[in-house]
């Protein structure tokens, strides 16, 4: 038999033998009853941690939103706190809302901030440049100023899956005229001015942190508007239609010294 360098000889098991001692076909299905024990215990510890993190995902998506409470000092002191609706965000609305709405200088008329918080019905209605607009369009020698007074609860049987309030102001329109001897002087001309709003819960954002979004708006005036300022009902205490109550003002703190305190820090 010829034999070459490159040519390595085979390993083989001269005799080989089975095992002596051979497992009954009972004995394997114990095994597989032990795995399957394990993979059991496995799944059920899975799945108890998918309920554990999918019940903490709802908790962090479900909970009030924090929101930007104060902002104080020259250096950025910024407080931050969990949203509640209060008489004070309802007021703060209607005076940002109703005052971008009913505020017009000669030269100056935008409205497109209110994007966010304004149906654009009303936003169109409102516009320098449509001829259907609510007291705003004035000649260029007129500026109309509105002043917000005080805001109530109201309801609407017409549209009860709305939020009803109506306000109380001053509308005042300051006037040039010129006199007998050619002068120009401002005459102002002021009138209470009552607003039926309609509101639409939102959840608050960044460019519309009240959580409220106008819907409708109605002008009152002579007797129904007395008589409609007089039905309404204080904002502190009101529902709203999922059943969250409206807070009081939030007042600020008051040290023993006299001096208001200022908020806590909180993150």
């Amino acid at each position: 038999m010829p034999i070459f360098p490159f040519h390595k000889p085979r390993v083989t098991d001269p005799d080989p033998k089975l095992p002596i001692n051979r497992r009954m076909v009972w004995e394997h299905f114990a095994d597989v009853r032990i795995v399957n024990t394990w993979l059991l215990l496995f799944s059920c510890l899975s799945l108890i941690a998918l309920i554990v993190m999918g019940s903490m995902c709802y908790k962090l998506a479900m909970r009030p939103p924090y929101v930007l409470s104060e902002d104080q000092g020259t250096i950025m002191w910024r407080t931050t706190e969990v949203f509640r609706l209060r008489e004070d965000n309802v007021k703060m609305f209607h005076d940002l809302v109703l005052g971008k709405l009913l505020n017009s200088n000669p030269s100056y008329y935008d409205i497109t901030p209110l994007t966010p918080m304004v149906h654009p019905l009303i936003l169109s209605k409102f516009s320098k440049n449509d001829a259907n607009s609510s007291g705003v369009k004035l000649r260029s020698d007129k500026r109309q100023v509105y002043s917000l007074y005080d805001v109530r609860r109201t309801s609407d049987p017409r549209y009860p899956q709305y939020l009803a309030f109506i306000t109380r102001g001053e509308t005042t329109v300051y006037e040039e005229r010129r006199d007998a001897a050619g002068n120009v002087k401002v005459y102002p001309q002021s009138e209470i001015s009552v607003w039926v709003t309609f509101l639409a819960p939102t959840k608050p954002t960044p460019t519309n942190p009240w959580a409220f979004r106008m819907v409708g708006l109605e002008h009152k005036t002579g007797a129904t508007a007395d008589q409609a300022w007089a039905a309404g009902k204080p904002v502190a205490g009101s529902m709203l239609p999922d059943g969250t109550e409206i807070q009081p003002e939030k007042l600020p703190e008051v040290a023993p010294s006299g001096k208001i305190k200022p908020a806590p820090r909180k993150r």
